[in-house]
């Protein structure tokens, strides 16, 4: 699978990575197994590095699934999700993402450098 996941229960921590072209069924696949980890109640931060990744599916799609996730983990607490990339396109993505109101509460932001984005969720040091 492109995407695989990580959750640490000691830091309340989703660290998900995605490599070569993201496909719908490849989000799907991923959702579905994180939304049946019994772990996923543990998540309170997220790092989403995509530096490695290329989406290949609409915008339109892509933020209606972005949505559901957002929905999906906010929904038992998660409060900061950090979105590591590497292109200007998909920065400018996750930063539009960033900005539509309903975030339920929570601080979605796109980052280029990882250690920024750790140190942004409180992981600097860990």
């Amino acid at each position: 699978m492109p995407i695989s996941y990580k959750i640490d229960r000691d830091l309340f921590l989703l660290s998900m990575q995605a490599s070569g072209t993201i496909t719908e069924s490849d989000i799907l696949e991923y959702r579905n197994a994180l939304q049946s980890d019994p772990d996923r109640e543990f998540i309170k931060r997220e790092i989403c590095d995509l530096r490695g990744a290329e989406i290949g599916i609409s915008w339109k799609r892509m933020d209606e699934m972005a949505q559901y996730h957002g929905d999906l983990l906010f929904s038992v607490g998660t409060t900061m999700c950090a979105v590591v990339v590497s292109g200007d396109v998909l920065f400018g993505l996750v930063n539009m993402y960033a900005q539509q109101p309903g975030r339920h509460g929570h601080t979605v932001l796109p980052f280029r450098d990882i250690a920024r984005a750790r140190e942004w969720l409180g992981l600097t040091g860990e």
